[in-house]
């Protein structure tokens, strides 16, 4: 994969982020306008990107960034499922973010039983 080009660049340097994501999203480099569009804090348009690409724990990252915590709640139910590292993962994000319940059901979820108990005593 190239580097940016030297408009994506300049644009970067300018400290535009959001336009220089932009042009890398109508190129198709969607990992690299997540990435920005992170950096520009537009969170939303990040989440939608990973959500495309199927990264769950990145998508969780960009909602909770965005305190977009309705979204972040609704996607712990697509959490649970998955794979023990992933769930812990997203727990400890929960956590980090002051989303007590659903760290709580994920930590349960993964056999983290202590973890569980004590994020739903905070939880109220």
């Amino acid at each position: 994969m190239a580097g940016p080009s030297s408009s994506v660049a300049e644009l970067i340097a300018e400290g535009r982020y959001l336009a220089a994501a932009a042009i890398e999203e109508a190129r198709g480099q969607k990992l690299e306008a997540e990435a920005l569009f992170a950096r520009g804090r537009d969170f939303a348009r990040a989440a939608r990107l990973a959500a495309e690409r199927q990264d769950l724990l990145a998508q969780l990252t960009h909602l909770l960034h965005g305190q977009e915590i309705a979204a972040a709640t609704a996607l712990a139910d697509r959490l649970a499922p998955a794979d023990p590292t992933l769930r812990t993962a997203a727990a400890a994000l929960y956590e980090e973010h002051h989303v007590y319940r659903e760290a709580a059901l994920l930590y349960e979820s993964s056999g983290e039983l202590a973890q569980a108990r004590r994020l739903y005593e905070r939880s109220g």
